[in-house]
């Protein structure tokens, strides 16, 4: 299946068991799906209004996340890492500003820590927009 049919699958369902879905794991053309990602969701305690933004934020930036991927690939510029670097950051600075308005204080903290494992799960080696599109040397750095 296409990532964005598993972005809008998980995103619709992002509150359901997913195990019940796939089984013990989520699909691994998903890093966004992983049950550390989805227990850091589930964590957030979001109520019936803040779930649609949520859902509607998040798949925002995971399309505009794999979009750039894809542009910054096609591109053979020496500088293609900070790019990279620089656009992920302003794509989150985006996400943040989207949930800011909806998220209460207390939830914060559990979204930065959801936010920094949707960012490793994009930028891991197994993921669909660095390993497929990418070369190694190109890959973002882990950190």
């Amino acid at each position: 299946m296409a990532w964005k049919g598993w972005a809008g699958l998980i995103l619709t369902g992002c509150f359901l068991p997913l195990t019940t879905l796939w089984g013990a794991e989520a699909p691994p053309s998903a890093p966004w799906a992983s049950q550390e990602l989805i227990k850091a969701s589930l964590e957030l305690h979001l109520d019936e209004t803040q779930q649609p933004v949520f859902r509607k934020s998040v798949g925002a930036f995971i399309d505009d996340y794999y979009r750039m991927i894809r542009k910054e690939s096609r591109r053979n510029v020496p500088d293609q890492q900070r790019r990279i670097k620089r656009r992920t950051r302003t794509l989150t600075k985006q996400l943040d500003a989207n949930l800011q308005e909806v998220l209460r204080q207390e939830q914060w903290p559990a979204f930065e820590h959801y936010r920094s494992l949707l960012l490793k799960a994009l930028k891991s080696p197994g993921s669909d927009c660095c390993a497929v599109t990418l070369s190694p040397e190109v890959a973002p750095e882990h950190h």
